[in-house]
């Protein structure tokens, strides 16, 4: 089966009710008591046990004298507004300067511990503690600044100080017990393991206001957590008593007897309970079939996988998910009961529950059975009439249509591609390669010139390298030779070692006799990449001709000649090498050299 046994169902469970529509439960009938947390301590029984309370004293803060005071506040008025045209750094600096004249300022230090924790990176320890030390004395000097306590609590948190970071949750709660910090202190309890004060809480909360998702959510935490089955339970079915046509508390119920309690036959009745009073109940579908997965039911897991694809309540993305999960178990399996999943995805063919998703799992599906081309195409072209914008379905079919020499089809879906996803460059490299073998030039070039600004963006540096040295190519096809270069140089800063690019710019510089320094280095550093490229030996000789390196040439060319694959042999490496044998004084080489390009000419024409 495709899905491991695990727990991971639960809190997805959870997830789902969190965020779901709940009813309010009535308010406790409870008298209401005195606030149980914050200057009281809680025994095991939850009876709060109460301290004797002081009233606490704040800090003195320094006394400034008039002049002080006055540029302490145009310091940090200063500040707020630079605060407020997002100038960071000149807000630090004036927090800093206004922190000179009055260090007891727990505003000045509070903003300061937010911009510094902010910009602060993990491994840099010092400032971190800094930060913590300038929000700690603001605390120190506001203890009864919500805000601030707020600010340090959070911080306390993120570095690690989870109880001192309860004390000031708690101290927050007993100043002004809202519901934000009455969360955030319950769940402080729950992060420390102290179940009882978390409930206490979470309990004192629902007397105030009645039950909310957060205090579901916050006390099923505490009953897992405490592995107490019989009140987990007894809450479920309150929820589900104050809730009757709540069916997430129901399957909750069941996934707890699945996950928690090994009770998978009481699970699946609860499952089928609630598909029998709401048929089409997504969440119920799907508790049913990772009931069958994890019981390893393969028959009635694949029957419900059916249910569940089929049903249009389900949003199209889960659905394809879910089979997408089971698609690539089966393929990475190679099991029997592939045929049957294709059989299956084969119904999904029709208009009623053909969508996109699912088409393209059906295709990426055929895609790795090495289904027939012609069928997999089809489902390809089927699912870009659904989602014309999917990349890699289209570039699939690319893929395809190249393996089986069909130009015109890889033409038009890169064509449609550059539309859909212009920044995707394969669909430009794709198609003016099949273009240029149609003799398309003007068509191939004024594309490559509509997707130009892409290029040079582009994450793969090394296709857009080759774009840019075709358009080089084309251009001084056109004899336009400053565009040319251009797009040569453009190509070798997205990928220096590009050899072709290389190889054109050295020749087509060294053809018009411009920057032969500049083509002899491009043109040796062809070479290097490639060693044993006739064409590339052949271009280096003649940079090195026109330099008057004519020893260093022959070299060349003899290298040249020696790799030339047989058949393959140009006019023009000839045309060099008697050239460069002339200037050397082997005039009788130089003729015979020239004598074999003319007899490579007059076959080539009489091949045409």
């Amino acid at each position: 089966m495709f899905f491991r046994k695990s727990h991971l169902i639960f809190p997805l469970c959870l997830l789902l009710i969190l965020f779901m529509s709940c009813g309010t439960s009535k308010k406790a009938t409870h008298a209401d008591t005195e606030l149980p947390f914050g200057t009281m301590f809680l025994s095991n029984n939850g009876n709060a046990k109460k301290k004797s309370k002081k009233k606490a004293v704040p800090p003195q803060r320094k006394q400034l004298t008039s002049a002080e005071r006055h540029m302490f506040n145009v310091l940090f008025h200063e500040a707020l507004l630079c605060s407020e045209n997002n100038e960071i750094d000149a807000h630090r600096v004036l927090l800093e300067r206004a922190l000179e004249i009055d260090s007891t300022a727990s505003e000045v230090l509070c903003r300061l511990a937010r911009v510094k924790y902010a910009y602060a990176k993990r491994e840099d320890s010092l400032l971190r503690k800094e930060t913590l030390h300038h929000i700690e004395r603001a605390a120190h000097y506001a203890p009864e600044d919500l805000d601030i306590l707020e600010d340090y609590a959070i911080m306390l948190h993120h570095e690690g100080y989870a109880e001192k970071a309860l004390r000031c949750y708690e101290r927050m709660a007993s100043l002004n017990p809202t519901t934000s910090v009455l969360l955030s202190l319950a769940q402080s309890y729950t992060e420390q393991q102290h179940y009882a004060e978390a409930l206490n809480v979470y309990n004192y909360m629902e007397r105030q206001s009645g039950r909310n998702k957060a205090i579901i959510r916050g006390k099923l935490m505490v009953y897992t957590h405490t592995n107490d089955s019989v009140r987990l339970i007894s809450f479920v079915d309150s929820l589900i008593a104050d809730n009757p046509n709540v069916y997430e508390y129901q399957l909750l119920k069941g996934n707890f007897y699945e996950q928690l309690f090994n009770r998978p036959d009481t699970a699946r009745a609860i499952y089928q309970d609630v598909l029998r009073q709401s048929p089409h109940n997504s969440e119920a579908q799907y508790a049913l079939l990772d009931h069958y997965a994890q019981q390893e039911d393969d028959e009635n897991f694949f029957r419900q996988l059916q249910v569940f694809v089929k049903n249009k309540h389900v949003e199209e993305k889960v659905r394809a998910e879910v089979l997408k999960m089971y698609t690539s178990h089966c393929v990475q399996k190679q099991e029997a009961s592939l045929p049957k999943l294709r059989a299956f995805l084969d119904t999904l063919e029709h208009p009623e529950n053909a969508t996109g998703e699912i088409l393209v799992v059906h295709t990426a599906l055929l895609w790795q059975m090495n289904a027939a081309p012609d069928s997999l195409m089809n489902l390809i072209n089927r699912t870009l009439r659904f989602q014309p914008e999917n990349t890699s379905i289209r570039l699939h079919g690319v893929s395809l249509c190249f393996n089986n020499d069909q130009d015109d089809e890889v033409i038009r879906l890169c064509d449609e591609g550059q539309f859909y996803d212009p920044q995707e460059i394969r669909f430009y490299y794709f198609s003016a390669a099949y273009k240029l073998q149609q003799g398309r030039v003007d068509e191939t070039l004024e594309m490559l010139e509509r997707g130009e600004s892409y290029f040079m963006e582009s994450e793969d540096k090394e296709l857009a390298s080759e774009i840019y040295g075709m358009m080089g190519d084309l251009y001084h096809e056109r004899a336009d030779l400053e565009r040319a270069f251009a797009a040569y140089d453009n190509a070798l800063t997205c990928n220096p070692d590009n050899a072709s690019a290389l190889n054109n710019y050295a020749y087509f510089l060294s053809l018009d006799e411009r920057d032969l320094q500049k083509a002899m280095t491009m043109a040796h550093r062809a070479c290097e990449l490639t060693p044993d490229e006739a064409t590339y030996l052949d271009t280096y000789a003649w940079v090195l001709y026109q330099l008057g390196q004519y020893t260093q040439a022959k070299i060349y060319i003899d290298q040249a000649l020696a790799a030339v694959p047989e058949g393959k042999e140009s006019d023009t490496y000839y045309k060099h090498a008697g050239d460069i044998y002339w200037k050397l004084g082997d005039r009788k080489s130089a003729r015979k050299f020239w004598k074999r390009a003319e007899e490579i000419q007059k076959q080539q024409k009489y091949q045409e």
